[in-house]
C-alpha cells in the first residue's frame, strides 16, 4: 500500500515538488494558526463530538459540554446550540460523526493538533489528485503543476487545509472519483472499491453530499456499464451482466455504508429522514429563498465570494467554455449536471454562505473541477493572455490568504457586509476604503455595483480567450521571386 503511494511521487519531479512544497506550507500554516486561535464556527462543535466518542464511548455530547470537557482545545463557553432534541427527549449533534470519527485517532494522540493534522491530509491529497487528474486528461505537467499549486496557495483550500470542516472530504471525493470514472483503460476492482467506499461514507460525513454521492456513483456506473457512452434502454440490461461484477463493487460497499447511515438515522429519530438533526427550522432546506442573493454571493460577495478572494478561479469560465467548444465529453456533462444539482441545494437557502465561515465553504466540493479547466485555458498556446491572468490572480489570491492568516478576523466572515481581511488590509497598508467598490450580498444587494463586478468577471474572460491577430501571408506567383516584383 505504502509503495503504491509513493511510487508516483518517486517517479515524477513534478509530483514531487508538488508534495513536498505543498505539504510544508499547508504543515507551517496549520502550526501558525493552531497556536494563534482557537477553534471557530462548527470547529469546536465538532471536536466536542471526537471528544465525547473518546471519553464516554457514546454520542452524548451534553456531558461533554456539561462537564466542559472542551477546555483542552477551547478556551470559552460551549453552549447547546449544535444540539437537537429527539423525539425521546435526548438532545443530539446536529452535525454528521463521519468527519470525529474519521480524525479520533489522531485526535486522540494530538487533540485538536491531530484533527487538523489529518485536514492537512485531505487538504494534500486534493491537490494531489488535482495533479494527477489533470495529467490524466492530457494537461501538460508544467500547467497542471502550476494550476494545482496555486489551488493549494491562493484558493479557499489553503484556509480549509488547515481548519476543521468537513467539506474537504467531499472535495477529495469528487476529484477522486471523477479520476476513476474519466480513467483511460482497465479499470481495476480495487480502484472501484475505494471510489464506492468513499461515496459510501459521504452521508456519514454530512447529509448534503447525499446527492454528490449518488451522482457519481451513477457517473461510476455509467463508466463501468457503457464506457461512458450513450446507449440504448434495452441495451444496459446486457452490459450490467456483462460486468456484473465491477456493478457489484461499485453498488454494494456504498450502499451497506449508506444502509448504516439510515439505520442510524432512525436509531436516532426513529425516522429515515435525514433533515431531522436540524430540527423544525427551515433555514437549512434547499429552494426555501430566493436563488438570486446565494448565486450571486457565491461568486461575487466580498465576504463570502470566491471570485472577489480567489480571482484565479475566474479562468475556470474561458476554460469551460473552450471545453465545450471542444466538446470535451463525458466530463462537461457530468461536471455541469453536479455542478447544477449541488448548487441548487444551498444557493436557494437563507444561510447560502455557509455561517461564520471563510470564503467558499459550500463550493470547495466542486473547485477541484475547477482546476481542470483553469489547465485547459492554459495549455491553448493561441490564448497569450492566460498565463499572464492566471499569475496575477494566483499573486492576488495568495496574498489574500496570507493576509488572512495573520488577520484578526483570521479569514472568517460573519454576514457584517465587509470583508475583514479586506478590510484589516486597508487599514494596515493601504489607509483607503476599498470594500466600498466591492459588492455584498448578505444584506441588500446593491444590483448596480453587482452588475459593474459582472460586466468586470466577463470582460476578464473575455481577454483570456483573447487570440493574437493573424500576419497576411505574402502571395507570390509560382517562378515569380519577391525581388523581382
Amino acid at each position: 500500500m505504502t509503495n503504491r503511494l509513493v511510487r508516483p511521487v518517486l517517479r515524477s519531479p513534478h509530483l514531487g515538488a508538488l508534495v513536498v512544497a505543498t505539504g510544508l506550507l499547508f504543515l507551517v500554516t496549520a502550526a501558525l494558526h493552531v497556536s494563534r486561535a482557537w477553534p471557530t464556527g462548527d470547529e469546536p462543535h465538532y471536536l466536542v463530538i471526537s471528544e465525547t466518542l473518546l471519553k464516554y464511548h457514546s454520542l452524548d455530547v451534553v456531558k461533554t459540554y456539561h462537564n466542559r470537557d472542551y477546555l483542552s482545545f477551547y478556551n470559552g463557553t460551549l453552549n447547546l446550540s449544535h444540539t437537537v432534541t429527539n423525539d425521546a427527549g435526548l438532545r443530539v449533534p446536529v452535525h454528521g460523526i463521519g468527519g470525529p470519527i474519521l480524525w479520533l485517532p489522531l485526535f486522540a494522540v494530538a487533540g485538536r493538533m491531530g484533527a487538523v493534522l489529518f485536514m492537512v491530509g485531505v487538504s494534500l491529497l486534493v491537490i494531489v489528485d488535482i495533479f494527477r487528474f489533470l495529467q490524466e486528461r492530457g494537461i501538460s505537467k508544467t500547467s497542471a503543476v502550476a494550476v494545482a499549486g496555486l489551488f493549494a496557495a491562493a484558493t479557499p483550500f489553503f484556509a480549509f487545509a488547515h481548519l476543521i470542516f468537513i467539506d474537504l472530504l467531499g472535495a477529495w471525493a469528487v476529484i477522486y472519483v471523477f479520476r476513476k470514472i474519466l480513467k483511460e483503460g482497465e479499470l481495476r476492482n480495487r480502484e472501484i472499491l475505494s471510489a464506492s467506499v468513499l461515496l459510501g461514507i459521504q452521508p456519514w460525513v454530512h447529509v448534503k453530499f447525499v446527492v454528490v454521492a449518488a451522482l457519481l456513483l451513477l457517473f461510476l456506473l455509467a463508466r463501468i456499464v457503457a464506457d461512458n457512452r450513450v446507449m440504448h434502454v434495452h441495451a444496459i440490461a446486457k452490459a450490467v451482466l456483462a460486468h456484473w461484477k465491477q456493478v457489484c463493487w461499485a453498488v454494494l460497499p456504498a450502499a451497506v455504508l449508506a444502509l448504516g447511515y439510515e439505520a442510524f438515522t432512525h436509531a436516532i429519530w426513529h425516522s429515515f429522514d435525514p433533515l431531522l438533526a436540524y430540527g423544525q427550522g427551515d433555514r437549512t432546506f434547499p429552494l426555501t429563498a430566493s436563488p438570486v442573493r446565494g448565486f450571486a454571493g457565491t461568486f461575487l460577495d466580498q465576504e463570502y465570494g470566491i471570485f472577489i478572494t480567489a480571482p484565479i478561479l475566474v479562468l475556470a469560465i474561458p476554460g469551460f467554455v473552450l471545453a465545450v467548444r471542444d466538446r470535451v465529453r463525458p466530463l462537461n456533462l457530468y461536471f455541469s449536471v453536479l455542478a447544477i444539482c449541488y448548487l441548487s441545494l444551498f444557493v436557494a437557502r437563507s444561510d447560502w454562505e455557509g455561517g461564520f465561515t471563510p470564503p467558499g465553504r459550500f463550493i470547495l466540493v466542486l473547485l477541484p473541477m475547477f482546476a481542470y479547466y483553469i489547465g485547459y485555458l492554459l495549455d491553448r498556446r493561441s490564448r497569450p493572455l492566460a498565463w499572464p491572468a492566471f499569475w496575477a490572480f494566483g499573486v492576488v489570491g495568495t496574498a489574500y490568504n496570507l493576509i488572512s492568516l495573520l488577520s484578526p478576523s483570521h479569514g472568517f466572515s460573519s454576514g457584517e457586509g465587509q470583508n475583514q481581511t479586506i478590510v484589516y488590509i486597508q487599514e494596515l497598508l493601504l489607509h483607503r476604503p476599498l470594500t466600498q467598490y466591492l459588492p455584498s450580498t448578505v444584506k441588500e444587494i446593491d444590483y448596480t455595483k453587482l452588475l459593474v463586478w459582472v460586466t468586470i468577471v466577463a470582460v476578464v474572460c473575455a481577454l483570456s480567450l483573447l487570440k493574437p491577430p493573424t500576419p497576411k501571408q505574402n502571395l507570390a506567383l509560382p517562378g515569380v521571386s519577391l525581388e523581382d516584383s
